[in-house]
């Protein structure tokens, strides 16, 4: 994604920058291994979150991505097998997905949370339900136009409610509503949610 010399998906050269991490600890290296980490983490749980039920959150998405990246970073010298790497990132968000929903079941569903018995051989196959950034910009195009601007600030550019706020002029408790109303409509959007292969698992949604 922005600044990423390759591709979100790309799990080998995910692998090769994660050993080009543990060999040199460059400032560079830790940088772009941040990066890819936290615009997966990011996507894996918008994904998630714009499956789940309506009694999520704005609040619970960032929670929960703040939650992985901090686990992710804590622990990844642990990792031993630098091919692993982006699985075992996987295996941090869904364990902290799941924690999240044993905590709150009233707002997701435990049967939407299921993630491959075998560690696949490639990041797409962990994820292949990956976000087409043309599915969701036309997703958001469709929204109210209230609602566009910062969905696209949040949703596509990840910005900050901070700053978000600061280029917008709205107060920052409207913006996190606006964010969540966003949800919702995607969450209901049948065109979107044919394009991600989720339309079976949620019957009777309907574009809002």
């Amino acid at each position: 994604m922005r600044q990423l010399p390759f591709d979100l998906d790309d799990g080998e050269a995910v692998g090769a920058l994660f050993t080009e991490w543990r060999r040199s600890r460059r400032r560079r290296s830790a940088h772009l291994l941040d990066l890819w980490t936290y615009c997966y983490v990011h996507r894996y749980f918008l994904l998630k979150f714009v499956r789940a039920a309506e009694g999520s959150t704005a609040g619970d998405l960032e929670m929960v991505i703040d939650r992985a990246f901090r686990k992710v970073s804590e622990n990844r010298a642990s990792v031993k097998d630098p091919r692993r790497y982006p699985h075992w990132v996987t295996v941090i968000c869904r364990n902290v997905f799941v924690n999240h929903v044993t905590r709150h079941p009233g707002h997701i569903s435990v049967d939407r949370i299921a993630e491959p018995a075998q560690p696949p051989d490639t990041l797409e196959a962990i994820h292949d339900d990956a976000i087409r950034a043309g599915a969701l910009d036309g997703a958001i195009n469709r929204l109210p136009r209230h609602l566009r601007i910062v969905a696209r600030l949040r949703l596509v550019q990840d910005l900050a409610y901070e700053v978000i706020s600061e280029r917008t002029g709205i107060a920052v408790p409207s913006i996190r509503a606006y964010v969540h109303k966003a949800l919702l409509r995607l969450r209901k959007d049948r065109r979107f949610l044919e394009a991600m292969g989720y339309e079976h698992q949620l019957p009777g949604s309907d574009q809002a």
